[in-house]
């Protein structure tokens, strides 16, 4: 359940992503995007996804903005030494960092040979944490939504946030 009507939450996720897209695409030549759909809101998370496809196809065709594949539980990415997998986390699981790895190794061999410096980003757990176990970081970012009663009645209290990283290769 969200607070408000569910129109007004899917619009509100599109507005926020679309700000946030414009705003990388007028400071970087390349903008990488991974739209996972989550646990509780797969239908949504792929209709968000489908339209920032269509919203920003002329970019993604320019190759200005790298669109992960929503379909798949992971996104990977390589640039210059560092490898990065993107995934909403309720499957590829941030509390198990040892099979995340293993994971990451496996399904992109060439990508982990090639690579020094790996992360994997995580939003399911709603709060901010880094682990770092034998060079590769496990980040779990916070959630931009307000508490809603699920949540408080969960006694889940994570504070609402968002955090931009930049890489150099």
């Amino acid at each position: 359940p969200v607070a408000g009507f569910f129109e007004e939450a899917l619009e509100a996720a599109i507005d926020a992503q679309k700000f946030i897209i414009d705003l990388a695409l007028s400071k970087y030549q390349e903008v990488w995007l991974s739209v996972r759909p989550g646990n509780h809101d797969k239908i949504a998370g792929f209709a968000t996804y489908l339209v920032l496809r269509e919203r920003y196809r002329h970019e993604v065709e320019a190759g200005r903005l790298v669109l992960g594949d929503a379909k798949l539980e992971a996104d990977f990415w390589q640039f210059g030494k560092c490898m990065f997998m993107c995934t909403h986390g309720d499957k590829y699981s941030p509390s198990r960092p040892l099979k995340i790895q293993s994971l990451m190794a496996t399904d992109q061999p060439e990508m982990w040979g090639a690579t020094n410096y790996r992360e994997a980003h995580f939003g399911h757990v709603h709060h901010e944490n880094v682990l770092e176990i034998d060079g590769c970081k496990l980040l779990t970012h916070p959630i931009l939504a307000p508490q809603d009663r699920w949540h408080w009645g969960e006694m889940y209290r994570s504070l609402s946030g968002m955090s931009v990283r930049t890489y150099h290769e």
